[in-house]
């Protein structure tokens, strides 16, 4: 929606799939990453997940 009311004036409707509606692989890989983990390494995920709280970045 964001795209029809500011962004479609600049953006041609044929480059809208390559400009607005794929996300890039710095989105994707990680998420094919954790889905791989979840669904074929159960166990080393479970312990991640019970120390989640650990991977948060602090400054």
């Amino acid at each position: 929606m964001g795209w029809m009311d500011y962004g479609h004036n600049q953006i041609a409707p044929t480059d809208y799939a390559v400009h607005v509606y794929y996300s890039s692989f710095d989105e994707l890989l990680p998420g094919v990453a954790i889905a791989l983990l979840k669904n074929f390494h159960g166990d080393l995920y479970a312990k991640i997940m019970r120390k989640g709280n650990l991977l948060f970045v602090r400054r």
